[in-house]
Parts: C-alpha cells; sequence; structure tokens
C-alpha cells in the first residue's frame, strides 16, 4: 500500500510532546511502542493540536489516535494498523467583498471584476477583519484500516499483500454574498429597501495614487448559506512480488544484479454528496440582506434583514463510483561493477465509473442516471543511468503515468471523462561527493498531459468539461 505509518520498535519507549506558540497554537503528542509476547509488538501514538489564526475569529483543531500490532516470525511480518481522527476548521468564511461601482452587477460574477477593491470598514483592520462572522466551518471525521502481510519465500525473493480501506466525511457551512446595487429604492427587494445605504466603492487603476475612490447609492450586502456533506469510502488492494538474483559474482567487469518486480493493484472509491442551501422564503427570495456600512458579522440563525433564520435544507445530490484495475511489471540491473543501471517498466489500468447519478431536488426531471464507462491505458517507462567517475552520474528517463478519473467528473450529457496521461522525457546529470554531504541534480525535462479535463463557467452543456487536446510544458 502507498500507506506508511510508525511501526512497532523491539524495545520499550514513550514520548510525550508539549508545545505553545504564536496565535493560541497548542500541541500534545504521544507516541509509546514496545514488544509483546510470541512474536508480537505494538505502537500507539496520538495527537492533538488547536490554534486560533492572524484574522479574526477563525480557529481550528483536531486529533488522531492510531494502534498498530505487529506479528515477526521468521520471513513473515504480519501488520495491523487503524487511525481515526477528526478535525474543525471554523471562521472560514470571506473576509469582505467587493464594492462595484457599476449598478446592476449580479453578485456572482464579483470576483471577475477584479478593478474593484473590497469594501472597508472604519476602525477595522482590512487584513484582519471577517465579515463572515464565526459560523461558517469545515469538519471532517475519518479512519482508515490497514493490514499488510510481508512474506519472504527464498533469501532473494518476496511477496507483499496488502488491503486498506478508509472513509472519510466533510461537512461545510458557508455564507455565500456580494454587494447588490439599484438604480433606485423601488428597484430593489422589499427586505432590502430598508438595508439600502451608500458606501464607498475603490476603483483600482495602479493601487496607488490613482486609485478612484467614489460614493455609490444604494447598496446593499446580498447573501445566502450554502453548505455540502461528503462522504467517501476507498478500498485498496495491491500484491506484489519481487525476485532479485545476482550473476557472474567471480567477475570484475561482468558482474550483475537483476531484479523483478511483478504486481496487482486495485482500488474503488465510491461518494455521496448533498448540497444544501437556505431557500423557501416566504416571499420567495431566498437571500438574506445586510445593511453595508453595518460591520457587525453575519450570523447564522440571526438575519438583520427582519425576516426568520431559514434552515439549511439539501438543494441537490450526487454520487457515483469509480474504479482502476492495475497490472504492472518492472525489471531492472545493474552492471559494470554497480556503475550502469537500466531500468523498463510496462502497466496496464482499467477504469470504470458506474452508477452516477444528480438529482437537483424538487425539479420535475427527477433523478438522472449517467451511463457507465470502462477506459483501458497502458503505459511504459524505460531510463538508463552511468556513474561515469565516482560521484558525477548521468541519466536518461521517459516515462508515462495515468491519473484516473477517481472524481467521477463527467461531461454535460453525463459521461464519464477519460483518464489523463502523462509523458516524461528527462536528460540530466547528478553531483554526489564529499561521502553524500554535497549532492546536486542538473536536468532538462518535458512533460506533456493529455486528456486533461477544464470546467468553463461560461460554456453551455453539453460541451461542459470536455478535454483540451494536448497541454505541454518545458522547464529547465
Amino acid at each position: 500500500m502507498n500507506y506508511l505509518t510508525k511501526t512497532p520498535l523491539p524495545y520499550q519507549a514513550t514520548e510525550l510532546t508539549f508545545g505553545v506558540g504564536q496565535d493560541g497554537w497548542r500541541r500534545a503528542t504521544l507516541d509509546n511502542t514496545g514488544p509483546l509476547p510470541v512474536g508480537f509488538s505494538y505502537r500507539l501514538t496520538a495527537a492533538y493540536e488547536e490554534s486560533d489564526d492572524w484574522t479574526d475569529l477563525r480557529n481550528r483543531d483536531h486529533w488522531f489516535v492510531s494502534p498498530v500490532l505487529q506479528w515477526n516470525w521468521q520471513r513473515t511480518k504480519l501488520t495491523l494498523d487503524f487511525e481515526t481522527g477528526s478535525s474543525a476548521d471554523r471562521g472560514i468564511g470571506f473576509r469582505s467583498v467587493r464594492a462595484p461601482t457599476l449598478v446592476g452587477v449580479p453578485i456572482f460574477q464579483a470576483d471577475r471584476l477584479e478593478t474593484y477593491g473590497f469594501l472597508e470598514f472604519p476602525g477595522q483592520d482590512p487584513r484582519t477583519f471577517r465579515w463572515s462572522g464565526p459560523d461558517t466551518y469545515l469538519l471532517a471525521d475519518s479512519w482508515n484500516a490497514n493490514i499488510q502481510l510481508q512474506q519472504g519465500l527464498m533469501d532473494d525473493m518476496f511477496l507483499l499483500v496488502g488491503y486498506n480501506r478508509s472513509n472519510v466525511q466533510f461537512d461545510t457551512r458557508d455564507v455565500f454574498g456580494g454587494i447588490s446595487t439599484f438604480a433606485t429604492p423601488l428597484s430593489a427587494p422589499p427586505r432590502a429597501r430598508p438595508l439600502l445605504d451608500t458606501i464607498e466603492a475603490i476603483q483600482i487603476i495602479d493601487g496607488r495614487n490613482s486609485d478612484v475612490r467614489i460614493p455609490v447609492n444604494n447598496a446593499v450586502l446580498q447573501y445566502n448559506w450554502t453548505g455540502v456533506q461528503q462522504e467517501f469510502d476507498w478500498d485498496q488492494v495491491r500484491a506484489e512480488w519481487v525476485y532479485t538474483r545476482p550473476a557472474f559474482q567471480d567477475s570484475r567487469w561482468f558482474t550483475s544484479r537483476h531484479s523483478l518486480l511483478l504486481g496487482f493493484s486495485w482500488e474503488q472509491q465510491q461518494s455521496q454528496t448533498i448540497g444544501l442551501r437556505t431557500t423557501d422564503s416566504p416571499d420567495g427570495d431566498n437571500f438574506f440582506y445586510k445593511n453595508p456600512t453595518d460591520s457587525n458579522p453575519i450570523r447564522f440563525a440571526m438575519p438583520t434583514d427582519g425576516s426568520s433564520a431559514l434552515p439549511l435544507n439539501p438543494y441537490d445530490l450526487s454520487g457515483g463510483t469509480s474504479s482502476n484495475r492495475g497490472l504492472y511489471a518492472v525489471y531492472s540491473a545493474r552492471f559494470l561493477n554497480e556503475r550502469l543501471f537500466i531500468i523498463g517498466g510496462m502497466r496496464q489500468d482499467v477504469s470504470e465509473s458506474k452508477d452516477g447519478y444528480y438529482e437537483l431536488l424538487g425539479s420535475r426531471q427527477g433523478r438522472i442516471f449517467f451511463e457507465d464507462s470502462k477506459v483501458t491505458k497502458s503505459t511504459s517507462q524505460i531510463g538508463i543511468s552511468y556513474e561515469v567517475v565516482d560521484g558525477v552520474t548521468i541519466f536518461a528517463l521517459r516515462s508515462e503515468g495515468v491519473e484516473p478519473n477517481f472524481g467521477g467528473q463527467r461531461d454535460g450529457i453525463g459521461r464519464a471523462l477519460d483518464s489523463s496521461v502523462a509523458v516524461s522525457r528527462e536528460l540530466g546529470i547528478k553531483l554526489d561527493a564529499f561521502g553524500g554531504r554535497l549532492a546536486a541534480t542538473v536536468s532538462m525535462f518535458k512533460i506533456e498531459r493529455s486528456g486533461v479535463p477544464f470546467s468553463y463557467w461560461w460554456a453551455p452543456a453539453p460541451v461542459r468539461g470536455v478535454f483540451d487536446v494536448i497541454r505541454t510544458s518545458f522547464i529547465v
């Protein structure tokens, strides 16, 4: 598994740490390990951390506990690992909003108007002030269980098999809003009219003396509350067989060492997302309003426009299952008294997206089920390096990689997007001197990625989210 944990030690040891720092940072950790009878050993790690922030109203805390049990007997090592934890990040909303000078700019497009500065309040530090208040948050609960077997079949032959299952749940509440301006008070929504006021807007020209400050009449903060509840279940299986064999050990020039790795991997992710929004206001206007000169923080249960607090209701649902199965083989060898190293490998990935769905609650269309898809990709790698003189090595490498569509992204008509493929070519030289105390690498490489999904907010369905043909980067 691509999962690393602190493994048990063969002797008894305990470490406790405590730390304090700026912005209310506090942290405590526990690390306890030791042997048990009949070849077993254990390790228990735990941590708790909390802190405030350099901005107003923001704070965070998290904790985790991770017990590990390991059994060693001759050529067998069995490891059982479990980890659980929780985190809370509060006060995550915006600090301020842009103050447009134009009438009728939708709050959904305010961030596109980058020539407008942010609204400022007398007596408030614009660097630290947070208008969105303390009631926004991102909560996360997760656990992970892992079992791994390492088995020596022979002196030069090994088998590794592992299974990992994890679950994570996110709960987010945030406030979305912006300044709305109206030509006359009567053109504003009824609940917004008593809260209209004049603000000072900044139109940024050069960030210095040329900036323009002008009054804007009939302005109001328009906002609503949004949220997301997500759950992900992830299963992973991996098995690898490794065989290493030396050859011509009695020859100075022909001695060599060969290694062959054969592997299998399978992983599957199941996801479910619930979008939340404050809706169902009696007057059909699902927004709240606030005087734009009122610097008091926005609160979830206390609207200032005379309306009652609206519940945060489910708005849409989505989910699906994504999986990937991989078969791979890697051969590597060292020749010429360990100076020449070659490596080559091949891999085949089969990615599937299935059981995808989307539902806008309350719509006549109902739940939409997407078409299942399967994609097969074959990739390879080959590389060579040669130590010209002691400590100076030249190398060349060409490799390919696949990024499966585990996010379940789909195009405008519901088809699962293809996997992304990257091709890298690299040439370089490595320096290793003074027993490793001085090391350097100079290389030139080129990476080409194809099948990279992009989403354009202005693209009409059904072409939203289609691929570019190819993206190329060249870095020295």
